[in-house]
């Protein structure tokens, strides 16, 4: 069948039953073909073929299957675009020599001098495959220059690949690191906003910014340190609660038992329409307090409405606090709790009132 031009129907579909029926074929000449590539199941119902002659075509790629071929003794591919051979072919060549001699022809093929092909070039120096003129056999680099064949080129290519892939290698961490750096930073400028936004999926809330009064399952959340509890049970209670009927979420009190205290403190800056923060040297001290903070920035943000209204319990060098307060205190109403008169106390309590229903 050589010198002809079978290669457009060799690589196709049409060519997988092309030898199916040849059961005592044992050789097979395909040369000068024009042969691209093959279906690799074309031969693999050949079971007495023995010499298969695929030399001077254009094959980049040679990956029959030919572990059916246990009488295959000769495999020419002279004078193609190989590269290499894959390991199942190589494993299965290495294999057939122990039941009978094996010669391969890969000359004048561009056989690839890489890291990938190390395997392929050491296994060809060490085969008991026979062949043929492999000890002329030479290896081309990617920048088209090359070299023979030998332990020496497989050894340097080894160092050249270690080099290679340990620049690879400390390259990627590095990039890896700064990836790292980047996303962690990126997460804890937004830790707040991705916490805000967990709990409400979680949740399955959307408080939109034109939410009726009704809406809001309170009219003020209190965030305060434990210091303070007294003054909200003893007198904030009784004040807004009791006295002008307001609905107050109070987390010692009206705080689910058994949630995450993060979600049960969304929830409630969410349904609350206000949130009225405690100020004191403690409450600044106190994680969860400065986590109510961000979350009510972060409410206020989302709906579009205004939401905290600060309560100044003690007086606070304002160096003292942080910047996200120093940012509240621009935007939200700022109090301070009377400690003396009824008439102070009294516009105090109206005031609040006021900041409160606004």
């Amino acid at each position: 069948m050589q010198d002809n031009i079978l290669g457009f129907e060799l690589g196709s579909a049409k060519a997988v039953n092309m030898f199916v029926h040849l059961k005592l074929l044992e050789t097979i000449n395909m040369s000068k073909n024009r042969i691209y590539s093959l279906t690799s199941s074309l031969f693999s119902q050949c079971v007495s073929l023995q010499k298969i002659d695929l030399s001077e075509n254009y094959l980049d790629i040679f990956d029959l299957n030919l572990h059916n071929l246990r009488n295959l003794s000769v495999l020419n591919l002279r004078n193609n675009r190989l590269q290499t051979l894959s390991e199942p072919v190589r494993v299965y060549l290495s294999d057939m020599t122990s039941a009978h001699a094996v010669m391969v022809n890969l000359q004048d093929n561009k056989l690839a001098c890489n890291c990938e092909n190390i395997e392929f070039l050491r296994w060809l120096l060490k085969t008991n495959v026979s062949v043929t003129g492999k000890h002329f056999y030479n290896c081309y680099y990617n920048n088209a220059s090359r070299s023979r064949i030998e332990s020496s080129t497989t050894d340097a290519l080894v160092t050249q690949c270690y080099t290679y892939l340990s620049l690879i290698t400390s390259l990627t961490a590095i990039i890896s690191v700064f990836v790292v750096i980047n996303i962690s930073g990126i997460i804890f400028r937004y830790r707040w906003h991705i916490v805000y936004w967990y709990y409400h999926v979680v949740k399955r809330r959307d408080i939109t910014m034109d939410a009726p009064h009704d809406m809001f399952q309170y009219d003020a959340y209190l965030a305060y340190d434990d210091h303070e509890t007294s003054l909200v049970v003893r007198t904030i209670h009784t004040k807004l609660e009791v006295e002008s009927n307001l609905r107050l979420n109070i987390r010692d009190r009206d705080f689910p038992l058994g949630d995450i205290n993060a979600l049960n403190i969304v929830e409630a800056i969410s349904s609350s329409r206000k949130t009225i923060l405690l100020l004191s040297r403690h409450s600044l001290k106190n994680k969860w307090f400065r986590f109510e903070i961000n979350i009510a920035i972060i409410e206020a943000i989302t709906t579009n409405r205004p939401v905290t209204v600060i309560v100044y319990v003690e007086d606070i060098p304002l160096r003292f606090l942080p910047k996200e307060v120093s940012k509240l205190l621009q935007d939200s109403p700022v109090l301070d709790f009377p400690k003396d008169t009824d008439a102070s106390q009294n516009a105090f309590w109206n005031s609040l009132k006021d900041c409160i229903s606004r």
